[in-house]
């Protein structure tokens, strides 16, 4: 009875959002591999945002690059998405157009957020990079240099 009362929930706030809440839970991701997390937060409204996502699609090469090194996680900053680390969880209680999810407010460097907003952490959740704005391909591709550069010279 129980079950199904879950399910009939489940249904009622998806045809009423369109979706049912996510979570991403950063100690499974952290633990699956000692590899960076890259975050792309993005809006479904950011011009750049746009542009960026499809030149990210059209080129897979670059794709595989960027989950060879880091843990890729592509984020929509406005969403319900639930995020856990340890015994702490975010949630955006109340998505909205134009108003950034609690957790990419914990990236904000000062006044507003710029999308596209690129994030990488350690496994210790330090920011070891932060921009705000459109990557070029030839950027992102530094990046993944400079990180597996990095990594082979700490080994």
């Amino acid at each position: 009875m129980k079950t199904k009362i879950i399910i009939l929930f489940l249904a009622f706030v998806t045809l009423c959002t369109g979706t049912v809440a996510q979570t991403l839970n950063l100690d499974d991701v952290l633990n699956k591999s000692k590899r960076p997390v890259l975050f792309y937060f993005h809006t479904s409204w950011c011009v750049y945002c746009g542009l960026q996502s499809r030149m990210l699609k059209k080129d897979v090469g670059l794709i595989r690059e960027l989950r060879a090194e880091f843990n890729v996680i592509d984020f929509d900053a406005e969403s319900d998405t639930e995020v856990s680390y340890k015994n702490y969880q975010i949630r955006n209680i109340n998505p909205q157009k134009y108003k950034p999810h609690p957790f990419v407010e914990q990236f904000k460097n000062t006044g507003e957020i710029g999308y596209p907003l690129w994030v990488l952490i350690d496994s210790n959740l330090s920011v070891q990079f932060l921009h705000q704005g459109y990557l070029k391909k030839k950027q992102l591709k530094e990046i993944v240099s400079f990180y597996k550069t990095k990594r082979k010279s700490s080994n």
